[in-house]
């Protein structure tokens, strides 16, 4: 019985060594194209110059860096996860 048990073990433990076949898929991820542009530009504000149309052409352009930053933090990311192949938020 202790051969059989022992003949069991050896089995079990030599089937956990065996080669098994993996493959491994490698995918182009693609940037979509609206992260490669940043928004237009705000306009400048019209004659007569006023300080609410400043203020507001102020807001704008903030936005607009604003947004055009964090396209480029996502492009950052996803080339990230193209060369190493992990996802980091």
């Amino acid at each position: 019985m202790k051969t059989f048990l022992s003949l069991l073990l050896c089995v079990t433990l030599l089937t956990a060594c065996a080669e098994t076949s993996q493959s491994v898929r490698v995918e182009r991820i693609t940037i979509p194209a609206s992260l490669l542009t940043c928004p237009t530009e705000p306009n400048k504000p019209a004659e007569p110059l006023t300080q609410r149309a400043i203020a507001l052409y102020i807001v704008d352009l903030q936005y607009y860096g604003r947004a055009c930053e964090d396209q480029l933090k996502e492009v950052r990311r996803l080339q990230n996860v193209e060369t190493s192949g992990s996802i980091t938020p």
